[in-house]
């Protein structure tokens, strides 16, 4: 994620580009999320991660390992997640 880098403003650009895109096709709620997170707007990447877990979306497989969701670890939303998905 290029917010990692200090890049916010390319981050918010990817992010309206993902948003964007995902009024026409599909997009991985999960990876809108991911962006939320980077941004470190966590109530809306936790919303976006509740439609990725509505949608059974296949990358939530990744929610113990994924690096950038270390920011998160610790709230109780995504320890709710792991939960209910058997995965914690």
């Amino acid at each position: 994620m290029t917010i990692l880098l200090g890049e916010e403003d390319k981050s918010r650009k990817i992010l309206g580009a993902l948003v964007a895109k995902a009024k026409q096709a599909y997009v991985s709620p999960y990876h809108i999320a991911l962006v939320h997170f980077a941004l470190g707007e966590n109530d809306r990447g936790f919303k976006w991660m509740d439609e990725a877990y509505k949608e059974r979306d296949y990358w939530l497989n990744w929610l113990k390992v994924e690096l950038l969701l270390d920011k998160v670890r610790n709230d109780l939303r995504l320890s709710k997640l792991l939960k209910i998905m058997n995965l914690e």
